[in-house]
């Protein structure tokens, strides 16, 4: 059996580069503390960037006053479940930085659905296309764009 953390820097390093270790902590932090704890603090920055097994870093979590102190009870708890997320020792201490989170993203809304003119003519055009699997996934993509997808 293998880690998932050991499978993501394949999938992610060529991408992330440097902070893929990050970027894969923040994917999977309120798996790693919970979701209360998740939406009160943030992986922020790993110090020392771990270059092998034997070279862990120290990894700063920002987050709110009300968290620290439970994010420092649960220190060696958390410690444990990072290094056994990627599968081996990538942090060996947390430091804690008291400050605002970043605000969470807004969902966008819908957009609004199509007028039948607008979907008549994107009908049309799909219809002129020559290749069979192109039109079906032109028509594919217009029926998406209509619901507001």
């Amino acid at each position: 059996m293998r880690s998932v953390g050991s499978l993501l820097p394949k999938l992610t390093g060529k991408y992330a580069g440097k902070r893929a270790p990050l970027a894969q902590l923040r994917a999977v932090w309120a798996e790693i503390v919970g979701k209360e704890m998740a939406a009160q603090s943030l992986p922020e920055k790993l110090v020392g960037v771990p270059r092998g097994k034997d070279d862990p870093a120290s990894l700063r979590i920002r987050c709110s006053g009300v968290a620290a102190l439970e994010l420092q009870h649960r220190q060696s708890e958390i410690i444990e479940r990072i290094n056994a997320f990627f599968g081996y020792r990538v942090i060996d201490r947390i430091a804690l930085a008291q400050g605002p989170l970043p605000m969470p993203a807004k969902p966008r809304a819908p957009a609004p659905p199509l007028d039948a003119r607008t979907r008549s003519a994107m009908q049309q055009e799909t219809d002129q296309v020559q290749s069979p699997e192109l039109r079906a996934a032109l028509k594919r993509l217009a029926d998406a764009i209509a619901k507001g997808g």
